[in-house]
């Protein structure tokens, strides 16, 4: 439902004049969009914390070396 507060954005986006079916492809292209993007995201995301533990295993490892070398780096 268009209220009005959101009909100046439905006419910046240019989709006042589209039909039903326009709409509802438009619609279904986003939805397949953000999809995609949320699954791109997550990817990332994993990839992130992946490098966060191997950065966080790399001090832990520097840690016990150091601790093993007398306190001397």
């Amino acid at each position: 439902m268009i209220t009005n507060s959101n009909r100046a954005t439905a006419g910046q986006l240019g989709v006042s004049n589209l039909s039903d079916i326009q709409l509802a492809e438009r619609i279904k292209q986003i939805e397949e969009e953000t999809s995609h993007l949320e699954d791109e995201l997550a990817f990332t995301q994993n990839e992130l914390n992946t490098l966060y533990a191997a950065q966080d295993a790399r001090k832990t490892q520097s840690l016990a070396t150091t601790k093993l070398a007398g306190g001397r780096q």
